[in-house]
């Protein structure tokens, strides 16, 4: 009896590796230094693209296979000059504040929104009331100005 399970078990297994589909290797369009421009990278560029400016002619196919390889060509530079250690440092700060924020939020939610007559409220008290209005108002008369 163990041996018909075995063998029931093992035409299963068989049948699941027979029915996945084999990989095909990826088409490659275009190589920038040592990265390839498969044909995958070259359709999700295009989906980002806005509706208007999808492809029609061969002309506008090209010119957009371009903006691609111009990209690559501006990453390897960008490498080459050492730029991933700077944005590497930026993305980490930017976690980071990310982070906090999203903890705030979760946490005190609620407590974090003012309504405009408490920021008012808030501004008048701290005597920065005037200057907060004044760097809202975009007044190009000097007795308006001064006015206000």
């Amino acid at each position: 009896m163990a041996d018909w399970k075995r063998s029931v078990f093992l035409s299963l297994g068989l049948l699941a590796c027979a029915d996945t589909p084999q990989e095909q290797p990826a088409i490659i369009l275009g190589r920038v230094g040592e990265t390839n421009i498969s044909e995958q990278d070259f359709m999700q560029a295009l989906e980002r693209l806005p509706a208007g400016t999808q492809a029609k002619s061969l002309e506008d196919w090209q010119q957009q296979f371009q903006v691609v390889v111009d990209k690559e060509l501006l990453l390897f530079e960008a490498r080459a000059q050492g730029l991933e250690e700077t944005v590497a440092a930026s993305i980490v700060a930017w976690e980071r504040n990310q982070l906090v924020e999203e903890l705030l939020a979760r946490e005190m939610g609620e407590a974090l929104k003012w309504t405009e007559a408490e920021l008012v409220e808030f501004f008048a008290e701290a005597g920065a009331d005037r200057e907060i209005r004044l760097n809202r108002l975009m007044l190009t008369d000097r007795a308006q100005a001064l006015e206000a």
